[in-house]
């Protein structure tokens, strides 16, 4: 009976306006704005919205894309408050594309209230308003209309449009005091898992249902994804998860429940608890920098490096001594860990100090380059034989013969050649790297550190192969005059690595050519209101894989003939030179590094993130999966 009744004042509220009273008409759309109470100083109206199927409008937080309705009275004077009463809406999670969304379905009124801070002139015979929307299916519509109220000389009551006011206003939550069924609990957060629990007034009842709900607010995480729910006699908990690695402040937080058809909200101060478990995402990310940090032995920036990693193993042929295989790779590995420790102390000391950091940063430093060419040109001609690199005397004090002179040489020779393979790997974000350092970059002093750490030791992988199984050097081809042509070949190699440098340190920002626009953050929301997709490249010289990246996919013709035929906005920032408008944007995506490339679309403004090694088929794919086709 009930659902009859709710039913029949459906069709009557359709039916009790004509169509010139709508404010939009759209593809069987409409939104009415009718006058429910006038008193003295007070309007109460109802911003009425009757949707078609599978259309949608946005509450107050929306979550990760959309805009909510916004009502505002025309005119210069400003002595009045509009308060929007904002029913539970219904939260959607869409696992496709990662997105979190807030909306309304069907049939919904929005009470408004207009509290003016005089009387109402009785002269007054209408006002005009502006009321600002966004209406979503498969594309978001923005929508600004203007409309008048016609203002009753006397007050006015409608009772009429004061149910339809009542059967929304039930749905907007009320201060959880009031619940007669359940009282505030905590707020835990176990990694990614947030857990809200309340506490039942009246044990051992039940309160689980399939239709409750949870909506969490707080500044200092992503947006919540409602899991699941369980309860016990004594409390019930909500599950969600958010994507957002840092861990919040303590501030207030924002809770919007829906429990058994009943509305509440809570305004907790209430500190949150942090649980230190460590689970599998910890774990994924240690793997991820593991991983990161061996492929990094073969990515392009590294590749020069290989002449001095290679020559530093076939010189181990003369010496046939398990021992001096063993410490020669072990100096190798040390050098290696330690400037990676290096990186991680000095990234958290500067971010203790404010500062901003970014992987590869280092190379837009002329300083640093030229230190870098200088230590190339060395170790060239030490590999030609021009001279030989000696130790300073304080370090041979001990030495009892020559032969350990030599060999201490040797290891410290390298430990250098681990630095310098470690300094030129830092240009690229090879795959796994961008998201242990994005990571590693926002964590915690200790955590950061393990991560730098563990990628030091997948990046020493080959030389700890040595010092476990050092026996495998006898597969190495004897040495003769081979090695003669070989040290030529990588003298070659590190000559190349040298120009690379020289190239950088003489570039200007040349990345930009007639078919990509000059970046700034301000476009994307630009091109985006107008209805255009926005693809961001940050590139900079002095990034092999960015080069990789632009050659083989971003500027091939057919990706570029696909830009303009989908009337695609390309973007590019060169990072070459320091700029901190570039890295305050990566930061906002969680990014610490390069290459980075993202796709924006007016249906997911929170834009798509690629792999750092872009292909034609990412880029066409992502394309077609996030625009409609035309």
């Amino acid at each position: 009976m009930k659902k009859l009744y709710l039913l029949l004042l459906f069709f009557l509220t359709f039916n009790c306006f004509s169509i010139d009273n709508y404010v939009y008409d759209y593809e069987n759309n409409k939104i009415n704005v009718f006058l429910a109470e006038k008193n003295s100083n007070e309007l109460k109206l109802g911003l009425e919205f009757f949707l078609d199927e599978n259309w949608k409008i946005y509450w107050k937080y929306p979550g990760d894309t959309g805009l909510p309705p916004n009502l505002k009275m025309k005119g210069e004077n400003n002595n009045y408050n509009i308060n929007i009463k904002w029913p539970f809406p219904e939260q959607l999670y869409e696992e496709e594309i990662n997105l979190t969304s807030r909306v309304y379905y069907n049939y919904v009124v929005l009470p408004t209230s207009i509290v003016f801070k005089e009387l109402l002139d009785s002269s007054i015979k209408k006002l005009e308003f502006l009321l600002d929307f966004q209406i979503c299916k498969e594309i978001c519509i923005p929508v600004s209309e203007t409309f008048f109220i016609d203002l009753p000389t006397e007050d006015y009551v409608n009772h009429q449009n004061i149910e339809k006011l009542k059967l929304f206003e039930a749905k907007v939550p009320k201060d959880i005091k009031s619940s007669k069924n359940i009282k505030t609990g905590n707020i835990i957060i176990d990694n990614n898992i947030l857990i809200v629990d309340f506490e039942k007034k009246n044990q051992g009842e039940k309160l689980k249902d399939s239709k409750n709900n949870l909506i969490f607010l707080n500044n200092n995480i992503g947006t919540t994804r409602f899991l699941k729910e369980e309860e016990d006699n004594s409390k019930i908990y909500y599950f969600l998860s958010f994507d957002n690695s840092t861990e919040p402040l303590k501030n207030k937080s924002e809770i919007f429940l829906k429990i058994n058809q009943k509305y509440y909200y809570w305004l907790t101060s209430n500190d949150i608890i942090f649980k230190n478990t460590i689970n599998f995402n910890i774990l994924i990310i240690i793997l991820f920098a593991f991983i990161g940090g061996f492929i990094l032995n073969f990515m392009p920036c590294v590749l020069p490096v290989l002449g001095i990693k290679i020559n530093s193993f076939v010189k181990e042929l003369n010496l046939k001594n398990n021992r001096s295989i063993k410490l020669g790779s072990f100096s190798i590995v040390l050098g290696i860990i330690s400037t990676f420790l290096f990186f991680g102390i000095a990234a958290s000391m500067l971010r203790y100090l404010g500062k901003s950091v970014g992987w590869g940063m280092q190379f837009q430093s002329s300083n640093f380059i030229m230190f870098l060419i200088l230590i190339l040109i060395l170790f060239i001609l030490n590999l030609l034989g021009f001279f030989e690199i000696k130790l300073p005397r304080i370090f041979t004090f001990f030495n009892q013969t020559k032969k350990d002179d030599k060999n201490v040489n040797m290891y410290l020779k390298n430990y250098f050649t681990g630095i310098l393979s470690t300094l030129l790997a830092t240009p690229c974000t090879a795959p796994f790297v961008g998201t242990a350092v994005s990571v590693a970059l926002t964590q915690n002093f200790l955590f950061s550190i393990l991560i730098f750490l563990f990628m030091a030791i997948g990046k020493s992988m080959p030389y700890l192969i040595f010092i476990v199984y050092p026996q495998i050097i006898n597969f190495f081809p004897k040495p003769g005059k081979w090695f003669v042509y070989l040290k030529y070949f990588f003298a070659f190699l590190l000559m190349l690595t040298i120009l690379w440098l020289v190239n950088i340190l003489l570039s200007k920002e040349n990345n930009l050519n007639e078919n990509w626009e000059k970046f700034e953050s301000t476009k994307i929301n630009e091109y985006l209101s107008n209805g255009n997709s926005v693809f961001v490249d940050i590139t900079a010289e002095w990034c092999l894989s960015c080069a990789v990246n632009k050659k083989l996919v971003l500027d091939q013709r057919d990706i570029q003939e696909l830009f303009t035929k989908r009337e695609i906005k390309t973007l590019r920032a060169d990072w070459t030179n320091r700029d901190d408008a570039i890295l305050k944007f990566l930061k906002t995506h969680n990014k610490y590094g390069i290459p980075f490339n993202i796709f924006y679309t007016p249906d997911n403004p929170k834009g798509f993130i690629f792999s750092e090694i872009l292909t034609k088929n990412q880029v066409k794919n992502a394309i077609n999966i996030y625009m409609s086709p035309k």
